[in-house]
């Protein structure tokens, strides 16, 4: 497959984990545009040894890392984006409201890990996208989980 069948088909997964993955709204057009180019430009060097999506996955992580670190220098918004997507889904389901929030308070890593989760990735491609176990990968989700259960607990009702 050629780069662009290959980004069509990825393009939108791609745009939803940046919008988890980032702290200010108004920033998600250009992280994507971001992912989008280093994904193009590294796209010379992929070279099979795992699959496309692991190799592409592992760039999303790493832009948005870059990405959030230099928008938190400049930019105080952090999180406006989970706020106002919190306020939006809120009108029709206040356990996701409950959830945003609740997310919202996690550690850039634990987002990471959970956006992964909820976008339905298994563990396995979870572990190769971020380099550690498989076994690592589902105790670290079910620590979030169980950290998000009591963020939900205690600190939102």
């Amino acid at each position: 497959m050629e780069f662009n069948e290959l980004f069509e088909e990825h393009k939108d997964r791609i745009y939803r984990l940046c919008t988890i993955m980032l702290h200010d709204k108004s920033s998600i057009d250009d992280l994507f545009q971001e992912v989008s180019l280093n994904i193009w430009k590294g796209f010379k060097q992929f070279r099979g040894k795992s699959k496309f999506e692991t190799w592409m996955y592992r760039i999303i992580v790493n832009t948005s890392i870059t990405f959030n670190t230099r928008q938190k220098k400049q930019n105080e918004k952090q999180n406006s984006f989970i706020k106002d997507k919190a306020t939006e889904v809120h009108q029709s389901n206040e356990n996701s409201t409950l959830l945003l929030r609740a997310i919202e308070l996690l550690e850039d890593s634990e987002k990471t890990i959970i956006g992964f989760y909820l976008e339905g990735y298994p563990y396995q491609e979870i572990s190769e996208i971020l380099g550690i176990s498989p076994s690592n990968t589902g105790v670290k989700i079910n620590r979030i989980k169980k950290k998000l259960k009591n963020i939900i607990e205690y600190k939102i009702k």
